[in-house]
């Protein structure tokens, strides 16, 4: 196993972040800065009208070139990756149909029960028109009724009236 390199820490200004890229001034200074720092470098260089190259640092230099071994564990573990990927997609691709499907039968439930409604309340209008119908047809019969009583009971008067007094003639 190869020992963990030692992250370099940027030089430029007391920065403290990781360096990602070497320095190296027209007059010979070099050091190591961070990403950040590159432009306040370039700004520097401008104002000194003088030049300043960076580049990149080498992240495979003291790295063990990969084996053939690792190369299968890659290669396989990519195919495998993108085997799920298709898989997740699939599944992703179904619920979405599936969502579409329920969106559409939400629409239709509630169409349907806007339009229950709507029956509903032009069957609770026609219900209430005919119980004040009903009110009103039962207020004549009682008042019917009342008046059939009122004759019946004149009638019995009058009958009563003429057996006990004859009309004479």
């Amino acid at each position: 196993m190869s020992e963990p390199t030692a992250i370099e820490i940027c030089s430029w200004k007391e920065c403290t972040k990781a360096a990602t890229h070497s320095y190296r001034w027209d007059w010979g200074e070099e050091g190591k800065c961070c990403g950040d720092c590159i432009p306040l470098l370039q700004q520097c260089a401008v104002s000194l009208s003088r030049t300043v190259t960076t580049k990149p640092l080498d992240a495979t230099v003291g790295v063990a070139p990969i084996t053939r071994a690792e190369r299968t564990q890659l290669i396989a573990a990519r195919l495998s990756a993108e085997a799920e990927l298709e898989e997740v997609q699939r599944r992703g691709h179904q619920l979405y149909q599936s969502n579409v499907d329920l969106s559409s039968q939400v629409q239709t439930l509630v169409m349907r029960a806007r339009e229950h409604a709507s029956i509903v309340a032009e069957k609770d209008e026609q219900i209430e028109r005919l119980s004040a119908d009903l009110e009103r047809r039962e207020t004549e019969l009682a008042a019917a009724t009342t008046e059939l009583q009122r004759l019946q009971v004149l009638s019995q008067f009058a009958t009563e009236r003429s057996r006990l007094n004859p009309p004479e003639g």
